[in-house]
């Protein structure tokens, strides 16, 4: 079916009620810049192609493989190999034909973030957990361009969110990630800005297996999911401007293995 022959009125008709037509029409204008599809950026496409978003920019260079199978949307043995960003448009074209998808089938760097950034309204960070560097940079030029920012991190059955606008506390004032050079301080900072509780760690099994010194963390599908549906209700509120809203330096930690 082609983008002509799709009737997007019903195939999101069943959002009305909690949404409103009008909120569809916004929801269907709003560009998501999401940097990263692997764990949780490729469930952010998902669940926002299905809420409505049509406009998506994806970025990631990376390809499936095998140790992704137990959280990353459409990782299959028949898309081993394939580009991630690549997988997750044709997912997303597959959900909604009419739907308009730009892709950077390449890591993103520091010369195509001002890019980037320029050409979304709100951005999801599915960037990997370790990927510091990039993050500083990034989220300056989110500021400075008055870009809202989403960032959610599955924990274990569970996930925590922070909200990054123009007015809220910076990310670097929230993380200090750029107070040092020592890429484990800047694991430990960003897990404790994360998840300041740590109430996650009350059930971890194996403890043996977590070490940010060699960026070894785990990861349950069940988190992962759980903050692809986190993002997407603290999606609505930014993008229809509707509801209160947590910036940071205010979080937002919820786990269902808790309860």
């Amino acid at each position: 079916m082609n983008s002509e022959n799709f009737d997007t009125h019903a195939a999101f008709s069943r959002n009305l009620g909690w949404l409103t037509k009008l909120d569809q029409k916004i929801i269907s204008q709003v560009r998501v810049g999401i940097a990263g599809l692997g764990g949780v950026g490729g469930q952010y496409a998902e669940i926002l192609a299905r809420i409505g978003v049509q406009h998506f920019t994806l970025c990631d260079g990376d390809t499936f493989s095998i140790e992704n199978t137990n959280r990353q949307n459409q990782c299959q043995v028949s898309n081993y190999g394939k580009n991630k960003a690549e997988v997750i448009a044709d997912l997303i074209k597959d959900i909604n034909p009419a739907a308009e998808v730009k892709l950077i089938k390449k890591a993103m760097d520091l010369d195509s973030l001002n890019q980037f950034c320029d050409d979304l309204d709100i951005y999801l960070d599915g960037l990997d957990f370790f990927e510091t560097n990039l993050r500083i940079p990034l989220f300056r030029q989110l500021r400075e361009k008055k870009k809202p920012a989403i960032t959610v991190a599955p924990l274990g059955a569970g996930a925590a969110a922070l909200v990054f606008t123009d007015t809220s506390m910076s990310f670097d004032d929230y993380f200090g990630l750029h107070l040092t050079e020592d890429p484990v301080e800047r694991s430990y900072r960003f897990l404790l800005g994360l998840a300041p509780s740590l109430q996650h760690r009350h059930y971890i099994a194996d403890r043996s297996v977590v070490n940010l010194r060699t960026q070894k963390v785990p990861s349950l599908a069940a988190g992962v999911y759980g903050a692809a549906s986190l993002m997407a209700g603290t999606f609505l509120k930014v993008a229809l401007k509707r509801g209160p809203l947590l910036q940071a330096p205010s979080s937002f930690h919820v786990d269902m293995y808790l309860n």
